[in-house]
């Protein structure tokens, strides 16, 4: 490779925020599409995770001539059937917030018992170049939805995401915790070994 910098193929500051972090130590600039003025969307919509990180990597490195980094990532429950996965961040379309996704899925699944609200985060990270996919890595954290929210860390779904060993939502988990622990955290430890090997 040519280059020495990394493009993060997302404009969620808060996402940014994170896997620059994440990827601490790696030879690269870590650069992400808000340093671009005139970059195009690339928008999701594909029916699984890998779809949709590989169609961000390639359109954005196609745009910019860089490496380019996406992931996609999904809560998927099991007394829902898996589901929102990969239409996580469409699931409850008529909430304007997170906050309101949250209540409305707690909710929803109110009268379903402990041992039935089983759930895990998914993360799958793309790493493209050159109009071809590089590699994928998949990271995962399992936990099961709490019967409400509580926390102020993080974003998305985590106030209601329970994590057993912490006995809390991530949501009340330490950021440098649970950037030891989280799915992207641990597919973005994969995604930096392979930077710091090539």
């Amino acid at each position: 490779m040519t280059t020495k910098k990394i493009l993060l193929a997302t404009a969620n500051k808060h996402k940014i925020e994170e896997i620059k972090y994440l990827l601490q130590g790696i030879p690269y600039e870590i650069v992400s599409v808000l340093d671009f003025e005139n970059i195009k969307e690339v928008k999701e919509g594909k029916d699984t995770y890998l779809e949709n990180a590989s169609l961000k990597a390639l359109g954005y490195s196609k745009q910019t001539g860089i490496l380019s980094l996406a992931d996609d990532s999904g809560l998927e429950i099991d007394c829902l059937g898996g589901k929102p996965g990969v239409m996580s961040s469409r699931f409850l379309s008529e909430a304007k917030s997170y906050s309101e996704k949250n209540s409305m899925l707690l909710e929803m699944i109110k009268n379903v018992p402990q041992e039935k609200r089983g759930a895990r985060f998914v993360c799958t990270a793309v790493l493209a170049y050159n109009g071809k996919v590089i590699k994928s890595f998949v990271g995962e954290l399992k936990g099961s939805i709490a019967f409400e929210k509580a926390g102020h860390e993080g974003f998305g779904y985590d106030p209601v995401f329970y994590v057993p060993e912490y006995k809390t939502t991530l949501a009340s988990v330490p950021a440098n915790i649970k950037n030891q622990i989280s799915h992207r955290a641990n597919a973005m430890k994969q995604v930096r070994e392979y930077l710091l090997n090539i």
